[in-house]
């Protein structure tokens, strides 16, 4: 799995914007943070991403992280957000919880809503649909069970909850 930070280069595509990296990208993660859709690079990111400009591609699958420990409400952040195309592309974003004390299930649950290419010579990937039998911890009952110690931390892991779960 490579990862890259669309400010820093990518190496072997050097010569590529920020825009044609996100628009080549195949899974595009938002860090959910205070007034982070208000910056117009993340917003310009997006939107390079989830637009098709050639026939037979596919939009990039847009997934948001948000940190058990401080994190907004998703849906207050979508209506700052720039554009009104930036709130449709996230209208129904997969969302998921990071937490350090359990990072590795955190690390489990994006990969499998991440899409991987086939083979290496496959233009777009197939989603990760197998089914894969493993006793799964749930980050955010950890958290709430093992690290919660007052108030303040627990109304910032409802608010991840809510991320999660929100059928808006």
């Amino acid at each position: 799995i490579r990862s890259a930070v669309c400010d820093e280069p990518v190496s072997g595509r050097t010569d590529m914007s920020r825009a044609d990296v996100a628009k080549a990208s195949i899974n595009v993660l938002l860090l959910l943070s205070e007034d982070c859709l208000t910056k117009s690079s993340v917003c310009d990111d997006i939107m390079a991403a989830v637009t098709v400009t050639e026939k037979g591609a596919e939009p990039a699958n847009v997934l948001v992280m948000c940190n058990l420990k401080n994190s907004p409400v998703l849906e207050q952040e979508k209506a700052k957000a720039l554009s009104k195309d930036v709130r449709t592309a996230l209208a129904r974003p997969a969302v998921v919880e990071y937490w350090q004390g359990s990072d590795q299930m955190c690390c489990n649950k994006l990969l499998d809503l991440m899409a991987f290419p086939v083979d290496a010579n496959a233009k777009r990937p197939n989603p990760n649909k197998k089914a894969v039998f493993r006793k799964k911890d749930n980050p955010v009952v950890l958290y709430l069970y093992q690290a919660c110690d007052d108030d303040t931390e627990a109304a910032v892991a409802l608010t991840a909850l809510a991320n999660l779960t929100s059928p808006m």
